[in-house]
């Protein structure tokens, strides 16, 4: 990755907020109406802590929510109480709470995205959506500039969005459960109990009778999908 001082960095601030925001689609320049495109340039979204709890509040909302919007506390459909941990702070979160964090499959070649995206998604259950949603483009900064310019913020009047995660975009509020494409697990990557996680998922989508499929990327595997068995 390049190295840019202080004074570039702003420099190229100064020039990113005169400009248009832009959606993912809109950066590649893709029909937004073409089934095509949709699920072909889909995009990704890692459920990483407590993620068996943030799919469930999902399934009972009908919403991928942003951070400020997540019920820190449900009742499961078992009856025990189930907790979310939150934190947006500025700095920890690129996405403050008001957005949610979505990023493309685009592996660099100097392996650096792709090791991004290891970490966000790979290691934990993930969302595959549609490639269409209004997804906003955000400006890379690595840790430390990020860190600078987020405590500038107020000051500079900076109105664009900022992330110290490589070709990471952000949905504002909410996702409807009907952009999910599918739900995904790595048994190469994943970091937990693969086993354990994949029986209790299955057992979310059927009890809450969610028609979207449940795979293992790196196996190739279909491990549910409700709309080829439906109960008679």
């Amino acid at each position: 990755m390049a190295y840019f001082s202080n004074e570039e960095i702003d420099f190229k601030i100064d020039e990113y907020e005169k400009t248009p925001m832009k959606t993912y689609f809109e950066v590649y320049s893709l029909d937004s109406n073409d089934e095509r495109y949709i699920k072909r340039f889909s995009l990704y979204h890692g459920l990483r802590d407590d993620y068996l709890a943030k799919l469930e509040s999902i399934f009972q909302s009908k919403f991928i929510l942003c951070g400020k919007k997540v019920p820190t506390h449900f009742i499961s459909y078992d009856g025990t109480e189930k907790r979310i941990s939150i934190d947006y702070n500025d700095i920890d979160n690129c996405n403050q709470g008001d957005y949610i964090s979505v990023m493309p499959y685009e592996p660099g070649d100097d392996n650096f995205s792709e090791l991004l995206f290891n970490a966000f998604i790979k290691e934990r259950l993930f969302l595959v959506l549609k490639g269409n949603l209004p997804a906003m483009q955000t400006f890379y900064l690595d840790y430390s500039q990020y860190c600078r310019i987020v405590r500038q913020r107020e000051e500079k009047q900076l109105k664009k969005l900022y992330s110290y995660g490589l070709g990471e975009y952000m949905v504002k509020d909410a996702i409807s459960i009907d952009n999910i494409l599918a739900i995904g697990i790595n048994s190469r990557f994943f970091d937990g109990d693969y086993d354990s996680t994949v029986e209790q998922v299955i057992n979310l989508l059927k009890h809450y009778e969610i028609n979207i499929p449940f795979l293992d990327f790196y196996l190739g595997d279909v491990l549910c999908d409700l709309r080829y068995h439906r109960k008679k």
